[in-house]
């Protein structure tokens, strides 16, 4: 259906009153009280849920393609106590110039502050050693 011509009906004389000029936004939420009412179950069978694997893929998953030699037999995914603890911490950012701001917002002119700053110290330090 094709939507009228507001400004033609706006400027009309005439504009039929039965059409909408105005745009209409859904309804707001219901309150936070009415969201408190729900029954607690949900929270009871978050409990019984098995513990979450930190891995991508389960246990005895065969992961073709990381064979070193031709006539290696086919890898398995082991269970996660199979690895080490510090390989669940590769992914973790770590702590370096690229921390975020105190409001959570990354400021990237103070960023580029810092490693200018960083670069020139380090290029001073070199040609000392270089000089000496």
């Amino acid at each position: 259906m094709l939507a009228p011509c507001t400004r033609l009906l706006r400027s009309s004389p005439i504009a039929p009153r039965s059409i909408r000029l105005t745009r209409s936004y859904a309804a707001k939420a219901a309150p936070a009280a009415a969201a408190s009412d729900a029954p607690a179950a949900p929270a009871a069978a978050a409990e019984d849920k098995p513990p979450v694997s930190r891995s991508s893929c389960l246990a005895g998953t065969p992961l073709p393609g990381l064979e070193v030699l031709k006539t290696d037999t086919e890898i398995v995914a082991q269970p996660d106590s199979a690895y080490p603890d510090w390989l669940w911490t590769i992914l973790t950012p770590k702590l370096g110039s690229h921390q975020p701001v105190a409001d959570g917002k990354f400021d990237p002119v103070a960023e580029k502050k810092k490693l200018r700053a960083k670069n020139r110290a380090d290029i001073k330090a070199k040609n000392f050693l270089k000089a000496t």
